[in-house]
């Protein structure tokens, strides 16, 4: 089946099931392959789907908050006309932007979840340029340890501010456009590539992530870099004394940065 009428079929599957309030595995399962295909065009909303695979191998017919939350989240993704993009494109700017993220973790007693710290750059091909670098909320970092207990944050930090550079971007400057982005953390930048993750928290960045690129019509290729060569290291690390004169001699353009949402599937 192609990909519209399978979108088509999957509409209409979730339609029925919203409207008799449930929804049996059987059903979960035909749906979750039907959105598999669609969504995987573009990674778009694959970790969503988290959810409809855990109900498929169930024995309930009851639609519980996260699978409720899941199907608004593909409604969502539906509605705002995203697939435009996965199915038929947009048209594209002439060049690449290139993006380096990097996060900062550590322990730091008395404090309960640590210190973290988020930042990127963009570099336009026209030559401007962009910083944004920030302290991560302890109200963040509590949420991720309610969502999932964890020694470490590092890893769902680095998802973070890979995800992140998307929401705080200008629309202007992300419509249509395509970005060369680059990590230090292979763990975040496969995450990101395939759209998926079994780490819920993950799920959830990954999935914003992915929306936000739809609906702006934009495409990011996630590529490793090693940290001593990734420039987003340093305002990560705002203690270091030679950061001050880098950023100024650099001279981007400061902005704030915009976090993705943790708090479920259908705040997007």
């Amino acid at each position: 089946m192609a990909p519209l009428p399978r979108l088509g079929a999957s509409r209409v599957l979730i339609a029925a099931c919203r409207a008799a309030n449930s929804i049996s595995p059987a059903v979960a399962g035909k749906l979750r392959g039907l959105l598999g295909y669609v969504t995987g065009l573009g990674t778009n909303g694959r970790a969503a789907l988290q959810p409809l695979s855990a109900h498929q191998y169930g024995h309930s017919c009851i639609i519980s908050p996260a699978l409720a939350g899941s199907l608004t989240f593909v409604e969502k993704l539906f509605s705002e006309a995203s697939m435009d993009y996965v199915i038929r494109g947009i048209d594209r700017r002439p060049e690449k932007a290139t993006v380096l993220s990097d996060a900062s973790w550590k322990p730091q007693p008395p404090l309960l979840y640590g210190r973290g710290h988020v930042a990127f750059f963009v570099f336009f091909p026209n030559g401007a340029s962009m910083l944004a670098a920030s302290p991560v909320p302890d109200r963040i970092l509590a949420k991720l340890a309610v969502i999932k207990p964890r020694e470490t944050y590092i890893t769902s930090l680095e998802i973070m501010a890979l995800c992140g550079v998307y929401f705080s971007i200008p629309y202007d400057q992300l419509r249509g456009a395509d970005f060369h982005h680059f990590g230090d953390n292979s763990g975040a930048n496969f995450s990101s590539l395939k759209g998926y993750s079994p780490s819920p928290d993950a799920a959830l960045m990954i999935s914003a992530y992915n929306l936000q690129l739809a609906r702006a019509g934009a495409r990011s290729w996630i590529d490793y870099v090693p940290s001593k060569l990734n420039l987003a290291d340093l305002p990560t690390r705002p203690d270091l004394p030679e950061w001050p004169a880098i950023r100024d001699r650099i001279g981007a353009t400061e902005i704030e940065f915009v976090f993705p949402s943790l708090s479920d599937w259908a705040t997007w």
